[in-house]
């Protein structure tokens, strides 16, 4: 039994007030009688009817307590509570779309499958008139089937045949919750799981479906790396085998190899792999000495790189997951930076800038600087540079090729604003006047304006700073703005570093950085990532494309722009740089590999335990009202109390 509205025990209270009356309540009464013999009488009639009397007041007691606890009982709502059966079968089938879904053995798949079982459960339980849930476990735990019935057989084997297994992690979790909605409606239905991982604790709530098959293992290269050691690259691979205890070989193709068309077949690495462990391969120059678990492979002279466009890694054996037996390691050719530096009067300051941002961004960019200095009566090149830097002498025509960069301009050139006087600031402390911020932009990030002092500067009309942002003033007038369109990039200094701190200022090199994180941004962080990643993209140019695995290309007419990896393989990332006047289109060209994640390569693995099914536990039961019951008791314990008191009054 079971009590609906526990509150309603509080009647029992009823009883404490019954037993404070029978503590007050007088043991004897004060009686009158006219003569002593009918009090003898009495008295002998007293000892006599004593007995009877006190076994009929217990029960009078015993039956108010008794009415009492029945009334409680009825305000609690007493009810005996079963499970209801459920009328029709009901599963909810849960379907394992991960990566390792994909290992094969005799000419099937664990998804293929797995799809098979679930589509013959479903015709079992459509044949009994019973409902059906898939739910597939993919990337994204998604219902293929809510509570399907028999008349949507022929839609469920549809849906089932066009099925594809993702590459990713399977959302276990996420099923879960999908399974605990269906669940709510009839908590009675059973939940199967079809997969092929073990787990050491999967509950009582999900019967696995084991998938796998006797005699699948996987041979995989879990990752790679290239890294410039010395000038050289050290190639480092970790490779595994789950399910077996294999010997295999590691294959090493190095294309266009050193700056030429040429590949280069690197030594092969025979590799055993036992007990689930990762080893790595290292191929290097270096004759350090390794430690456990990894085969090194020094290079020779002739077998050396100091760059690649790409390394092709691969592992032969017939194993029972092909997707992880290939990797491609990217970035051995960087994209390469032009430098131009232009002055009458070149700043040492400068230069060591550039030489100091070349070797920040060397894992970046192949930069080069070429210095021209117009005193010497050199002549600047106006083409074929993606940064130009001119300082106190501007060409009459500005490079379109590039980012420009105008430090104390003489004149405008063609760059669109129209120069004023030179102004000569009263040097009050020594040091000049410190310069305001204008609009907030990313090239001033982490940097102080009021500590940037200046004392001479270029009056420029601000009414013609048209497409500019203004970044630094001085009382209202404009001293660097900038300007950032698909074909136009410029930025204008309006005062000289001889006079200025900001040569010797820290806030020197931070503005040069910013400058050239802001104009040449790094496409995409990384040259490799798992599937179902979401990646960032930035553009230094125009017409930014990606070109994924199959051949299939995205445009992007804005950056940054989000990119989701939902696919295994090589992306290519091509955008078109800034057009010279007789320069035809360049591209710069990037690609990237995406595989699976490194968990999926362990077919044979053991998780810990399954993701939690909560299933309810009141919904779907029955109860039997014992109010009924109960009031009849305690009108029937209210008669034999009223007769019990009417004999006591005889």
């Amino acid at each position: 039994m079971s009590l609906l509205l526990p509150l309603g025990l509080l009647g029992l209270l009823g009883l404490v007030a019954l037993l404070i009356i029978y503590i007050l309540k007088p043991n004897y009464q004060q009686k009158v009688v006219s003569s002593t013999f009918v009090w003898k009488l009495s008295l002998r009639y007293r000892k006599k009817s004593v007995p009877i009397s006190k076994f009929r007041n217990l029960l009078i007691l015993l039956c108010q307590i008794l009415i009492l606890t029945a009334c409680a009982l009825i305000l609690s709502m007493p009810v005996i509570a079963e499970e209801a059966e459920s009328p029709y079968r009901e599963e909810i089938l849960i379907l394992d779309s991960s990566a390792s879904m994909y290992a094969e053995h005799g000419g099937e798949t664990r998804f293929e499958r797995a799809v098979s079982r679930i589509g013959t459960a479903a015709d079992s339980i459509f044949a009994e008139n019973g409902y059906v849930t898939i739910i597939v476990a993919g990337n994204e735990a998604a219902y293929l089937a809510e509570r399907a019935t028999v008349e949507d057989q022929s839609e469920i084997r549809s849906l089932l045949a066009g099925l594809t297994c993702s590459y990713g992690e399977a959302d276990v979790e996420g099923a879960m919750r999908l399974a605990e909605e269906v669940l709510e409606l009839n908590p009675a239905a059973d939940v199967l799981f079809y997969t092929a991982t073990k787990y050491a604790d999967a509950g009582d709530e999900v019967i696995l479906q084991d998938v796998s098959a006797e005699g699948e293992w996987n041979a995989a290269i879990l990752g790679a790396s290239a890294v410039l050691v010395d000038n050289y690259y050290t190639i480092t691979v970790d490779i595994a085998c789950y399910g077996a205890d294999e010997s295999f070989d590691l294959h090493c193709e190095v294309n266009n190899a050193n700056g030429t068309t040429d590949s280069v077949i690197l030594p092969a690495a025979t590799v055993y792999c036992s007990g689930d462990q990762t080893y790595q391969v290292v191929y290097t120059v270096s004759e350090a000495v390794f430690g456990d678990n990894v085969t090194p492979i020094i290079l020779t002279d002739n077998d050396r790189i100091y760059s690649f466009d790409s390394i092709f890694l691969y592992i032969s054996g017939a194993d029972s997951l092909t997707f992880d037996n290939e990797y491609y390691i990217y970035g051995g050719n960087k994209p390469s930076i032009r430098i131009e530096y232009c002055s009458s009067l070149p700043n040492n300051f400068v230069s060591g800038m550039l030489l100091a941002l070349s070797s920040q961004f060397r894992d970046q960019w192949d930069i080069t600087i070429t210095q021209v200095n117009t005193e010497l009566g050199e002549e600047p090149i106006l083409q074929g540079f993606d940064l130009y830097i001119f300082e106190h002498e501007m060409p009459e025509t500005l490079p379109t090729d590039g980012v420009v960069f105008m430090m104390d301009p003489d004149i405008a050139a063609d760059a669109g604003f129209t120069l004023g006087r030179v102004v000569e600031i009263p040097d009050w402390s020594g040091d000049g006047a410190a310069l305001a911020q204008g609009v907030e932009h990313p090239i001033l990030n982490n940097v102080t304006a009021s500590s940037i002092l200046v004392t001479k500067y270029t009056q420029v009309d601000e009414d013609s700073l048209d497409g500019y942002d203004v970044l630094l003033y001085f009382e209202g007038n404009p001293v660097f703005f900038v300007k950032n369109e698909p074909n136009s990039k410029i930025a204008v200094m309006a005062f000289s570093l001889h006079n200025s701190n900001l040569p010797i200022s820290l806030y020197f090199p931070i503005i040069l950085y910013n400058f050239f994180d802001y104009y040449f941004p790094e496409t995409i962080d990384g040259t490799s990532f798992n599937v179902y990643d979401t990646v960032t993209l930035n553009a230094r140019g125009t017409d930014l494309t990606v070109t994924d695995s199959s051949n299939e290309t995205m445009s992007f007419t804005e950056t940054p722009a989000q990119l989701l990896l939902d696919s295994i393989g090589t992306y290519t990332i091509t955008q078109k740089l800034m057009p010279g006047n007789s320069v035809a289109d360049r591209y710069q060209t990037e690609r990237i590999y995406v595989t699976i994640p490194r968990l999926q390569s362990n077919i044979a693995r053991t998780e810990d335990e399954l993701a939690e099914l909560l299933r309810p536990a009141e919904v779907g039961m029955t109860y039997d009202d014992l109010m009924v019951y109960i009031a009849a008791v305690a009108v029937a314990l209210l008669m034999v109390e009223w007769l019990l008191q009417w004999r006591k009054g005889i």
